[in-house]
């Protein structure tokens, strides 16, 4: 009985919320994903799979194990001055920075990923 009135709330919960609605936070990732295609794509993978196009470039889904988030924003608002010498110089508005850090947040995969299974 009281599995069965928790699956009834738990509905009810899910029912509320009209289908294809975002949130805030879900347009941000969007925004941040289509500022890392349209910008860094060249060079980078910016998908949460696949190679970068240019070699030693890292992929967007490992970035933040080498930058801590708080640096890479000050980077990208400030101009980029981490990287390599022929890393193109970017400057961008705070909020698209804010918009790309949370679409890397969102396909960060560990280094090192543990053995299936573990």
């Amino acid at each position: 009985m009281r599995k069965s009135v928790l699956l009834l709330a738990l509905a009810a919960s899910v029912a509320a919320v009209p289908a294809g609605a975002q949130t805030a936070k879900d347009t941000q990732i969007e925004n941040g994903h289509a500022v890392a295609v349209k910008e860094c794509s060249l060079c980078h993978a910016v998908e949460a799979a696949g190679k970068s196009p240019r070699y030693g470039a890292p992929e967007f889904r490992h970035i933040l194990a080498r930058y801590h988030s708080n640096t890479l924003r000050v980077e990208l608002v400030e101009g980029i001055k981490i990287g390599h010498r022929n890393m193109p110089r970017f400057s961008f508005n705070p909020a698209a920075v804010d918009d790309l850090i949370l679409y890397l947040q969102s396909i960060q995969v560990p280094e090192h990923p543990a053995p299936p299974g573990q």
